[in-house]
């Protein structure tokens, strides 16, 4: 329930997303949590009114939070754990992939 769209790319590449979005007549609705989708279109709450969207397409960009589950039944059972990617914090998937080729190249 973010108050802008692609908050965490870099400003070249949000503009050019953010230009197309408006070319292709796309609106945005953002602070708002989808309460459920339907035939009609989708039901959002917004400051806590209910709003229904009509709508052939809906696409939702919702944000994520770290699974760390796993980690957490590990720890303490394995003498050599390593918590890269989303399992430790929610990020963008290039700083993943870069701590995986980090601890990577440990080995």
């Amino acid at each position: 329930m973010l108050p802008k769209i692609a908050r965490d790319i870099g400003p070249t590449t949000r503009w050019s997303v953010t230009m197309r979005i408006n070319r292709w007549g796309i609106k945005q609705h953002t602070s708002a949590k989808v309460i459920r989708i339907t035939n009609d279109g989708v039901e959002i709450e917004r400051e806590g009114d209910l709003e229904l969207i009509e709508a052939n397409t809906v696409v939702i960009a919702a944000g994520m939070e770290p699974n760390s589950e796993l980690v957490n039944q590990l720890k303490g059972k394995l003498s050599n754990l390593h918590v890269i990617g989303d399992s430790s914090q929610t990020r963008r998937m290039l700083d993943a992939i870069h701590e995986g080729y980090a601890l990577g190249q440990k080995f």
